[in-house]
C-alpha cells in the first residue's frame, strides 16, 4: 500500500478539523477561514478539495457515516426488536469515531432546516424503516414518529 500524497494528507487534515469544528459549533458559526487556520492550511484549498463549505460538510458527512453500513445494522434482525436494535445502533455509533459527526448533522438539521440534511436523513432511515414495517397505509406516519423520538434521544444524549 502506498502511502497518502500530501494532497491527501491535506484533504484529510480539513476533514478531521472541520468534523471537530462542526461539532463544537453551528454550521454558520464555524467559517472557511476558521477551518482552514485550525487545519494549517490557506484557506484556499478548501475551495479547491470541496469547492464550498457545504461541499465539505457533504463529504465529510460520505467519509465519515456510511449510510449503508448503519441501516444494515440498525434495521436488520426481527421486526418486533427494531426498536431495541435501532437505540443500541444509534448509541455506537455515537460513542464510536463518526459521533463528532453525528453531533455536527444533529447540530446542521435543529439549526438550519438545510436541504442536504433532509436528504440524509429520508435517506438514511425514512425510507428504509418504511420498508422494514408491515405493510399498511400509516406507513410514513409511523416512521416520521420513530425518526422523531430517535431525534429526540440523540439531541438529549
Amino acid at each position: 500500500m502506498t502511502p497518502p500524497t500530501k494532497g491527501e494528507q491535506t484533504r484529510r487534515r480539513i476533514l478531521d478539523t472541520a468534523s471537530t469544528l462542526f461539532a463544537q459549533k453551528s454550521f454558520d458559526a464555524v467559517s472557511m477561514r476558521a477551518i482552514a487556520k485550525e487545519a494549517s492550511v490557506d484557506p484556499a484549498l478548501i475551495s479547491h478539495y470541496f469547492g464550498s463549505k457545504e461541499g465539505l460538510f457533504e463529504a465529510m458527512l460520505e467519509q465519515s457515516i456510511s449510510v449503508d453500513a448503519i441501516a444494515e445494522e440498525m434495521f436488520s434482525g426481527d421486526v418486533t426488536d427494531l426498536g431495541a436494535t435501532m437505540v443500541r445502533t444509534a448509541e455506537r455509533l455515537w460513542a464510536s469515531e463518526a459521533g463528532k459527526v453525528v453531533i455536527a448533522v444533529m447540530r446542521r438539521a435543529f439549526a438550519d432546516n438545510t436541504q442536504l440534511v433532509r436528504q440524509f436523513a429520508t435517506k438514511a432511515l425514512l425510507g428504509r424503516l418504511v420498508e422494514r414495517l408491515p405493510n399498511d397505509e400509516d406507513g410514513m406516519l409511523r416512521a416520521s414518529l420513530v425518526a422523531t423520538q430517535m431525534s429526540g434521544f440523540l439531541l438529549i444524549r
